[in-house]
């Protein structure tokens, strides 16, 4: 693992060194009669079945898989938490699918359901609790892997099922793939990156294919990452991707472009389980207190630096000519987007 950081960045490092793998056995608590609770995570769901005196609008005498809360909406969440109890599930058993949500509705999402079926789950299966339900026995699996606390050869897995799946459900020898893809973030509708045209175009010079998954199908999106050797990004749900390497252990580079000094540690659980090489180079600059406002917010600001030259030079690549002319009306539509947010907080 190679890193060029900014010299303030010890306890990114910290993070860097630990050691995120847990191979301890997954755990399956089977629970009769219980009744799940809208919108109540795990441990509200724990302690009802514990009172006796909860009351059900709806009573429903079969067998079901818990999945969890999905309190966001968010693709990068569905696909990388919502789905880590699936280690569990059994494509010859059809039990049926239950979770807890006040907004999102998993079987409305014909984008959803295409990744889950790819599990051999049906939209018929699929149910989110929207009252007091009573079912005869529900099946909650442990966490395959959880945020900043382990990950396991099961969650990889998950992954890896999706692409065997993939690939008995389709050509994908008809889908165009590349050693070297530059992951760009530029063509999403609402992107928060400012300046990341100066990095896509210098790996872009250095061979590596650019691609906008938005542009592409989910099948696309796994075949590319999947084949791929060397993958660059900012960091981010497009990073997450790696995931689909799955438990192949296939030999990888990826190049991750940290655009915040908030440390999220998803993506070095992702490439611990994957067994990749990683390199981190720090573009980021926060030149206002408080902003970026959230690590999913923004705004992020990139600037090009001395760590994306030293990494440039280490590994013989040609730099751009024009490296440092997009600076001013980087820093200008930064700062029209920060004050924009000061605006909206104080109306």
């Amino acid at each position: 693992m190679a890193e060029y950081l900014y010299s303030k960045n010890s306890d990114f490092i910290k993070y860097l060194e630990r050691s995120y793998v847990c191979s301890t056995a997954l755990s399956v608590n089977k629970i009769s009669d219980l009744i799940i609770l809208p919108n109540a995570g795990f441990k509200s769901l724990a302690s009802s079945c514990l009172n006796e005196t909860a009351t059900y609008g709806k009573q429903i005498n079969k067998e079901v898989i818990y999945l969890g809360d999905f309190s966001t909406q968010h693709y990068g969440n569905f696909l990388i938490d919502y789905l880590s109890r699936l280690w569990y599930y059994n494509k010859d058993k059809k039990i049926d699918l239950v979770y807890v949500s006040k907004k999102l509705c998993i079987e409305k999402s014909t984008f959803y359901m295409h990744i889950l079926n790819y599990l051999h789950i049906e939209k018929s299966q699929i149910q989110r609790i929207t009252e007091p339900t009573l079912f005869s026995k529900v099946y909650v699996p442990e966490r395959s892997m959880i945020h900043d606390r382990y990950i396991t050869e099961e969650y990889a897995q998950i992954y890896e099922n999706i692409w065997q799946a993939i690939k008995e459900g389709n050509d994908v020898s008809k889908i165009q793939t590349y050693d070297k893809i530059y992951v760009t973030r530029r063509k999403l509708k609402k992107h928060k990156e400012i300046g990341e045209y100066i990095f896509e175009s210098f790996f872009e010079m250095n061979g590596f294919k650019v691609i906008a998954p938005e542009t592409l199908s989910f099948e696309e999106q796994v075949c590319l990452f999947r084949n791929a050797r060397e993958i660059a990004s900012i960091e981010g749900t497009h990073a997450h991707n790696i995931i689909f390497k799955g438990t192949s252990k296939s030999p990888y580079k990826q190049i991750i472009l940290r655009k915040q000094s908030e440390v999220i540690p998803r993506q070095i659980q992702l490439n611990q389980i994957t067994e990749g090489e990683v390199i981190w180079i720090d573009i980021y600059s926060e030149p206002f207190k408080g902003f970026p406002i959230s690590h999913d917010r923004g705004p992020f600001l990139l600037k090009w630096n001395e760590q994306i030259e030293h990494f440039a030079k280490d590994y013989n690549m040609v730099l751009p000519r024009l490296k440092r002319i997009y600076a001013l009306p980087n820093i200008i539509e930064y700062t029209c987007k920060c004050i924009g947010y000061w605006v909206l907080a104080k109306a």
